[in-house]
């Protein structure tokens, strides 16, 4: 992503397949800081854990920063950035 930081995020109801989400970018930063910190705390939020409890021995994470440039529902709509 750090030669080509153009991306798209979809995002598809499980219950409903015609029910999605697009949202496209670039990617502002790329950093392994606060990694495990954060994948922990979507653990706490969405698994009710302290800690993510899939690590293996030698996982990198990473985050990356987008800035969104646009937005699409399952209609086509288009939604500018804000």
């Amino acid at each position: 992503m750090s030669r080509r930081p153009s991306v798209t995020i979809l995002a598809i109801d499980p219950d409903n397949a015609l029910r999605w989400l697009e949202v496209r970018g670039t990617v502002a930063g790329i950093t392994e800081e606060g990694a495990f910190e954060h994948i922990d705390e979507l653990a706490r939020l969405y698994l009710g854990v302290d800690k993510y409890p899939f690590h293996q021995e030698g996982d990198v994470r990473v985050i990356f920063k987008i800035v969104q440039s646009g937005c699409r529902d399952r209609r086509g709509s288009q939604r500018a950035h804000r």
